[in-house]
């Protein structure tokens, strides 16, 4: 007879449906804390038997996480804009999860893996621990993957639901002071010089950069275009004097701006970081640039929303932090406000004094 229960031999605060097949097959599933949601399920697959589409519903509920896995890889991760990322973090979940069927997968298991990511170090010998930010973006994928799922009908329900996303503490702003950016510049081999110029004076992303072609620079115009953006829209800023003269005096081979072969750059990483020691900067990265550029804009008397503008961000909650770098900024809005002003002793007798006589003309009235 089909019902829900709970399991008696273990501690488990999931419900369990219990039901029979088309074939008098009997079957049991585990579903999740809510009996009014176990129950909803239960009603779903009676009206799959009674319809006779519970045998096909089950064979797909066999398919082997890994086995999803490549075919996720095949059809979908070629769409996205970071692939190789993406691809690389699917990974991480087949390595975990393996040949566990999709079905039998749980927020419980997804928990244990991501709190054994916590304790991996980022890269191996180091005592430096993984960030909360890459764990999220890790769950994220296998939350899509979970939705495909879904929609592919493999699975009936999506266990990523349940599993709350870590708190990010992420406030680093490293950023150059003036003499530090033109030691860091005068330091880099000379095809990097153009590269760090761009990115000091603009605060672009560096895969912006690295996309940036000179059919979307417009020198006489000043602005610059960027298409290859990370919310995929096109995006165009307007260029300083100093970019105008950095790109003119540029070879230009190929269609991409910054090149080292003709083609698309790749990485910077060797010659950026070899930079960095000649020029004696420590724990500085290539995004710290684009930290620098919004850092000064902003000490330079820049509003939030125009530099919001400058650095695509969607929303100006990326942008709020650098509020703290504008003290004059603030200080002159402040200034503005005046309320409740202390007043000397002798200014306070004079005003109760105009009060009384407006009220004994208001009495004689």
């Amino acid at each position: 007879m089909a019902h829900v229960f709970k399991r008696k031999d273990r501690e488990d605060l999931y419900y369990w449906i219990q039901f029979r097949d088309e074939n008098g097959g009997r079957h049991r599933e585990r579903i999740s804390p809510s009996k009014r949601h176990a129950e909803e399920v239960l009603a779903k697959r009676l009206t799959e038997v009674a319809e006779r589409k519970f045998l096909v519903r089950r064979e797909s509920g066999r398919l082997k996480f890994k086995d999803f896995a490549e075919e996720y890889i095949a059809k979908v991760v070629p769409n996205l804009r970071w692939a190789d990322q993406a691809a690389r973090i699917v990974r991480y979940w087949v390595a975990y999860f393996g040949d566990k069927k999709l079905s039998e997968i749980t927020p419980e298991q997804i928990e244990a893996y991501r709190a054994k990511r916590r304790l991996a170090p980022r890269i191996p010998g180091s005592k430096k621990l993984i960030k909360p930010a890459t764990i999220n973006r890790e769950t994220a994928v296998l939350k899509r993957m979970f939705n495909i799922a879904r929609k592919w009908r493999l699975v009936e329900n999506n266990p990523v639901t349940l599993v709350d996303m870590l708190a990010e503490r992420n406030r680093r702003q490293r950023y150059l002071t003036t003499e530090e950016a033109e030691r860091l510049v005068d330091c880099a081999v000379p095809h990097l010089r153009p590269l760090l110029v761009v990115a000091l004076n603009t605060g672009a992303r560096r895969g912006e950069l690295f996309g940036l072609k000179w059919r979307d620079v417009n020198l006489s115009a000043k602005v610059m275009s960027f298409t290859d953006t990370k919310n995929g829209k096109r995006r165009d800023i307007r260029i300083n004097e100093t970019v105008c003269e950095t790109l003119r005096g540029m070879k230009r081979s190929g269609d991409y701006v910054f090149t080292a072969t003709g083609g698309k750059l790749s990485s910077v990483v060797h010659g950026f970081k070899t930079a960095c020691k000649k020029a004696g900067i420590e724990d500085f990265r290539f995004h710290d640039l684009r930290h620098t550029f919004a850092s000064h804009a902003m000490m330079s008397g820049v509003d939030i929303g125009t530099l919001q503008q400058l650095l695509g961000h969607s929303s100006p909650t990326m942008t709020m932090r650098y509020s703290h770098l504008a003290p004059e900024h603030t200080m002159r809005a402040v200034e503005k406000i005046s309320l409740a002003r202390r007043r000397d002793s002798g200014e306070v007798r004079e005003r109760i004094s105009r009060f009384r006589r407006r009220a004994a003309l208001y009495l004689v009235k």
